[in-house]
């Protein structure tokens, strides 16, 4: 009996993975948040609801955000004034402001003692939307959780307008 052994390789063509490790430098950040205070507030912290709270966000999904904005991909009526702006950045001037507003802490606010939008919420957190194309976290397998995790959207201390101007209108 001869046992054969036969090598292989393949080879994918060249295509750049994301690098959802890479981290932006903070102090940075803060020399580049100026038009963004005057929205988010000086740390982050908004204290109008038509603007969110970017404080204690997670790094990659301000990132990602931004460079939405950036290519015109992601429009805001609010967000246009500083669109230039950003137009006017690097990635890793991105990954600065990103990793400035994740460094700072979120101020919490209380949550409206409301049933019906519990209900909707807990729906939302098993169910996703399909509408909108959120993915529900609760059903994915973990391997592929554990992966996206990384671009989560943090709604903590979020004001509830936003919130609902967000995962609700469509539903």
């Amino acid at each position: 009996m001869f046992l054969t052994i036969t090598s292989f390789s393949i080879v994918a063509a060249e295509k750049e993975m994301p690098n959802l490790a890479e981290k932006g430098n903070a102090n940075a950040g803060s020399n580049l948040v100026a038009t963004c205070a005057a929205c988010h507030g000086s740390d982050g912290n908004s204290v109008n609801s038509d603007w969110p709270k970017l404080a204690g966000q997670n790094q990659k999904y301000i990132y990602d955000q931004l460079k939405l904005f950036q290519s015109g991909d992601r429009q805001n009526a609010l967000m246009m004034a500083v669109t230039p702006y950003l137009n006017t950045l690097k990635d890793e001037d991105l990954l600065d402001i990103a990793a400035f507003y994740e460094s700072n802490a979120t101020s919490v606010g209380q949550a409206k003692d409301d049933e019906e939008l519990l209900k909707l919420g807990m729906s939302l957190y098993r169910g996703g939307n399909l509408k909108k194309r959120y993915t529900c976290m609760y059903s994915m397998p973990f391997s592929i959780w554990q992966w996206k995790w990384p671009c989560r959207l943090s709604s903590g201390g979020r004001s509830t307008s936003w919130l609902s101007n967000i995962y609700f209108k469509s539903i």
